[in-house]
């Protein structure tokens, strides 16, 4: 069986790969560029409800790994140098956890409204945000439950590995094989979001088939976390510290609309949009919400 039941590689009806490819690109940045006061408020509501978890995601950190113990390693960073980088590096990764992962119910909320504007749907920015909080909140909290156990043992096996691959090389091959799980499992979160959103479905088959898509669909998730990650290391380059003020005005948004954008648009195109016209076999399949 396929994800959710149906095949995953067939086109939506009359639209050709190459066409929707460069229409969603051109139309990525017109959504943006039309919608961006309401980026900024989406952006300032998610980020101000999910300020408890982001703070338990720093003190996490904070007893789990040091980076200013990895700057000190090498002879060019001084101890004080290695201290203002370890929060400069810190405040960053825990940004990049944050967009990547999201945020346990509000990022449930934050999910829908950006898969509407995705879709050019209507949606009450405060409202459905907090409707799909509560509707969610269940599936959300196990989400971020395991979010933090992840998080803290990841942290600690890559921190374990790197001390243990300066010993011995041979060390490199688990951390390695980390960093692959690692990265499937941020990468299934987009779908998690929104696959949790559009669809009634158990948590065990919430959790295969996001597996299931960030596969399929790997190579191009792949190029768009990367390019997350890029976007962050320029405004870190060029800006220093003060790239941290956009994080609660547009950068979580637009960084996040990136990802989101192309997984909603992935899921309308691949699994409602080619059975929309045979609404029986799509109901006794799964139920859209």
């Amino acid at each position: 069986m396929g994800f959710l039941g149906m095949g995953y590689t067939k086109d939506g009806k009359g639209v050709s790969k190459d066409d929707a490819e460069k229409n969603g690109f051109f139309m990525f940045f017109e959504l943006f560029g039309r919608k961006f006061v309401k980026f900024l408020k989406l952006n300032m509501l998610y980020f101000a409800v999910s300020i408890p978890y982001l703070i338990i995601l720093f003190f996490v950190s904070m007893k789990v790994v040091s980076f200013s113990e990895i700057f000190s390693m090498t002879e060019t960073i001084k101890a004080q140098q290695a201290l203002g980088l370890d929060a400069l590096m810190r405040l960053t990764f825990i940004t990049l956890v944050f967009v990547f992962w999201g945020a346990g119910p509000a990022a449930a909320g934050f999910a829908y409204t950006l898969r509407n504007y995705a879709r050019e749907e209507h949606v009450w920015l405060v409202s459905d945000f907090f409707e799909k909080m509560k509707e969610n909140f269940k599936y959300g909290l196990i989400i971020m439950v395991m979010d933090l156990i992840v998080f803290a043992g990841g942290l600690l096996s890559m921190h374990f590995y790197l001390m243990q691959s300066i010993k011995s090389p041979i060390w490199m091959i688990p951390q390695v094989f980390l960093i692959v799980v690692l990265l499937l499992y941020t990468i299934m979160h987009t779908y998690m979001y929104q696959i949790m959103v559009t669809f009634k479905l158990s948590f065990s088959k919430l959790i295969k088939n996001a597996l299931f898509m960030a596969i399929a669909k790997f190579p191009m998730n792949l190029v768009l976390s990367i390019i997350v990650i890029a976007i962050t290391c320029v405004l870190m380059y060029t800006m220093a510290g003060m790239w941290l003020l956009l994080i609660p005005f547009i950068y979580v948004s637009f960084v996040g609309f990136i990802l989101h954008y192309y997984a909603a648009t992935m899921i309308k195109r691949n699994f409602i949009d080619p059975f929309e016209e045979d609404k029986e076999k799509t109901v006794s399949i799964f139920e859209e919400k």
